[in-house]
């Protein structure tokens, strides 16, 4: 039985490697192809990452729902497909028009697959598997987002034609045979009718009222989400107010990628220690990076790359825990009938706030400055990160002094 799990495991890691490097070589590629090949201009490829991100924001949450309905490998294999004929599309468009439409066709193929492997995941592993595989995968999917900007560049100088969109075809022939090796779970999704909305949410409400710990983690990897968009788009025009090029922008957000990969590697530990302060007391960590990094760029005397690189490293491994931190607490306590709904809708969440905060970001910096815009996203989260942390502290000593004394009922 156990040798069973293992090379389920093992197929699941590999099902998810595969996933992670179409999606960020694709990711890369659309931006690379538009910006060298098609010579876009900056509105083409806003609209470009609009038509990319927006069906996330529509959809995402329902499709994420059929995980729950409907056997997670057929979702995971339609996703391969639809991502193999969008990888062949994108490669084969024979005009920036055509481009940009197979473009809503990749965002579209990427809706549900995760939702799809987080349920999936739960269903196959064992629960003390279950926060091993979430370390490991964090791990495979930040070393991608390092090494796919790199391959995408140099497989975009090596021909006319964006050549990459075949190895990322390629990505999905190799998930499509992994899925296809995986066994049918033990845990057979139950026949239920479509999903209302309204009922949905009810549900998702409930859920984060009952576990604690998630709800702590949902609160934090908002508050994150939130400060990396105020700031996000804003750090390549700090860099750049410096006197540094685009090379010291990737190299930032490599070393943010690598705090990533730190926090796959102390994840398992970190987290059985000590779960809900590996959420508030990462975002504090989070908040306290970003808010160094802003106030350091008051100062041109004190501003280099080194500091600035360190600074986010902290801040990658930081939302690393919370962020691996939330798929594992849904995974343990969430019922397998509601996870890909509920995993879905968190993620929708997160995505809004990444997605519309840059608005505010620009809008901010325009008024106050580039760098008063980072160092208030950085100590508006520690701020919240400490009264989260002091309130469900308190929460939990209640719930712990209530389980110890007598009902009054």
């Amino acid at each position: 039985m156990l040798l069973t799990h293992n090379i389920n495991y093992l197929i699941l890691c590999g099902v998810r490697f595969s996933s992670s490097a179409t999606l960020w070589l694709d990711f890369i590629l659309i931006f690379t192809t538009l910006t060298f090949i098609f010579d876009a201009p900056p509105q083409t490829l806003a609209l470009a990452a609009s038509l990319y991100g927006i069906p996330a924001l529509l959809l995402g949450p329902y499709l994420g729902s059929l995980a729950d309905r409907l056997d997670a490998r057929q979702i995971i294999f339609a996703g391969f497909c639809i991502r193999f004929a969008a990888a062949c599309s994108l490669f084969s468009a024979p005009s920036m028009d055509y481009f940009l439409i197979f473009t809503t066709l990749k965002g579209i193929s990427n809706l549900g697959t995760t939702a799809a492997e987080v349920v999936l995941t739960q269903k196959l592993l064992l629960p003390s598997q279950i926060v091993k595989n979430t370390s490991v995968v964090s791990i495979m999917d930040q070393t991608l987002k390092i090494s796919a900007p790199l391959a995408a560049g140099l497989l975009t100088g090596l021909s006319t034609k964006p050549i990459g969109f075949l190895i990322s075809a390629g990505f999905c022939v190799i998930g499509l045979v992994l899925v296809a090796r995986l066994p049918p779970p033990d845990k057979t999704p139950i026949a239920v009718a479509p999903t209302v909305p309204k009922y949905r949410i009810r549900l998702g409400l409930e859920y984060f009222h009952k576990y604690l710990i998630a709800q702590v983690f949902l609160y934090c990897v908002l508050l994150q989400s939130a400060a990396l968009g105020l700031y996000d788009s804003l750090l390549g025009l700090l860099l750049k107010e410096h006197g540094y090029d685009s090379a010291s922008f990737g190299l930032v957000v490599s070393a943010t990628a690598l705090g990533g990969i730190l926090a796959g590697f102390a994840f398992p530990h970190l987290y059985s220690l000590q779960s809900r302060r590996c959420a508030t007391v990462a975002s504090f960590l989070f908040g306290l990076a970003i808010l160094m990094a802003g106030l350091i760029g008051v100062f041109p005397q004190w501003f280099a790359l080194t500091p600035m690189s360190v600074l986010f490293l902290l801040a990658g491994f930081a939302y690393g825990l919370t962020s691996q931190g939330l798929t594992t607490t849904l995974q343990l306590t969430c019922s397998t009938n509601h996870l890909g709904a509920i995993f879905a809708t968190t993620r929708t969440l997160s995505i809004f706030l990444f997605i519309s905060f840059p608005v505010l970001g620009g809008w901010l910096a325009g008024l106050f400055g580039t760098a008063a815009v980072i160092i208030t996203a950085g100590a508006a989260t520690i701020v919240t990160a400490c009264a989260l942390h002091f309130r469900f502290r308190d929460r939990q000593s209640t719930d712990t002094e209530a389980k110890r004394s007598p009902s009054s009922t």
